[in-house]
C-alpha cells in the first residue's frame, strides 16, 4: 500500500536533517531498551556471530553501538543530525551519510548481515534498494528488518492512513504477505514475517541494566539514558511484570504494529 496522493519524499535537508518532529525526543528513550539485544539475540540464533554488519537508517547508532560485541559495525543514513549522533553513542562504527535510494556504495558480497530498522516504510524504490541490499551481501547472508505492519491494529482503529498521518516521510505500507512477496522477489530465500507485539510500547517492563559491551569508554560523557515510566513501579513487582510482559511480546498475532522480517540470501 503506497501513499493514497502524490507527495515527494522528503531530502535530507527537511525532516531527516534536524529535529522539526522532535526526532529526538522520539528515539531518546531507545537508547536503553532491550530491543537492541533482542535483536542481536536473534542475529545470533540464526549462527551469526561474527563478521560485517551494516545498518541501513542507523539513525543514532543504538542498534550498531549493540551489534558492535560481535561483529564489525557499518552504518547509513540520509541525516547528517543522525550520524552526528550515531558516531557519538558507536564511535567504534563506520558510519556514513548516504541516500540508499541512489545506490548502495558496496562491492558484491560485502556484508554477512544487513539490517534495516524501520527503513523500507521510507523509500519510494524499495524493490531495488531490496534488490541492492541482496546484492551486498554475501550468499547465504542475512537480512533483518521491521516495518510498519499496513493490518495493525492502529490502522483497524485509526483508518488506512493512520502511518501516513503518523509520519509524513512514510510512503508505503506492506502486510505480512506483500513484505514476504517483496524480499522473495529481491533474491531472498527462508523468508520469515512475523508481527511484533501490540504492546510493545511496554517494554519498560523489559528493561534491563545495559550489558558491559554498551558502556565502553568510547560511550564516556554521553547523555545519561532517559527513565521510561517503568522505573516508576516498585521493585518487587518488576520482575513477575517482566514475566508478563515477555509473553505479550512473544504471543503472535496478525495486528502488531510492526512487521518483523528474517531473510536469507540464496546461496
Amino acid at each position: 500500500m503506497e501513499r493514497p496522493r502524490e507527495e515527494s519524499v522528503a531530502d535530507e535537508k527537511t525532516p531527516f536533517d534536524g529535529d522539526r518532529f522532535g526526532f529526538t525526543r522520539s528515539y531518546a528513550g531507545y537508547g536503553t531498551s532491550t530491543i537492541w539485544q533482542d535483536r542481536l539475540n536473534d542475529i545470533v540464533k540464526e549462527g551469526f556471530t561474527c563478521g560485517r554488519l551494516l545498518d541501513i537508517g542507523c539513525n543514532y547508532g543504538f542498534s550498531l553501538r549493540t551489534c558492535q560485541a560481535y561483529f564489525d559495525v557499518h552504518g547509513l543514513d540520509i541525516s547528517r543530525y543522525a550520524i552526528r549522533e550515531a558516531k557519538r553513542h558507536a564511535p567504534t562504527a563506520n558510519i556514513m551519510l548516504c541516500d540508499v535510494r541512489k545506490g548502495l556504495p558496496y562491492k558484491d558480497g560485502t556484508f554477512d548481515v544487513v539490517t534495516m530498522f524501520d527503513t523500507l516504510e521510507h523509500l519510494t524504490n524499495h524493490d531495488s534498494v531490496l534488490r541492492d541490499v541482496c546484492r551486498i551481501l554475501k550468499p547465504g547472508g542475512l537480512l533483518t528488518l521491521t516495518t510498519p505492519n499496513r493490518w495493525s491494529i492502529n490502522s483497524i482503529l485509526f483508518g488506512r492512513d493512520y502511518w501516513f498521518k503518523r509520519d509524513a516521510t512514510h510512503v508505503v505500507l506492506f502486510s505480512r504477505g506483500s513484505l514476504k512477496k517483496e524480499v522473495t522477489e529481491a533474491g531472498f530465500g527462508h523468508v520469515s514475517v512475523r508481527t511484533i507485539s501490540l504492546l510493545h510500547f511496554l517494554s519498560d517492563f523489559g528493561r534491563r541494566e545495559a550489558p558491559a559491551s554498551a558502556s565502553r569508554d568510547g560511550d564516556a560523557g554521553q547523555d545519561p539514558p532517559r527513565k521510561g515510566w517503568g522505573s516508576r513501579i516498585p521493585a518487587p513487582l518488576k520482575p513477575p511484570l517482566r514475566k508478563v510482559y515477555r509473553w505479550i511480546h512473544d504471543f503472535p498475532t496478525p495486528w502488531g504494529a510492526n512487521l518483523y522480517a528474517i531473510c536469507r540470501k540464496r546461496r
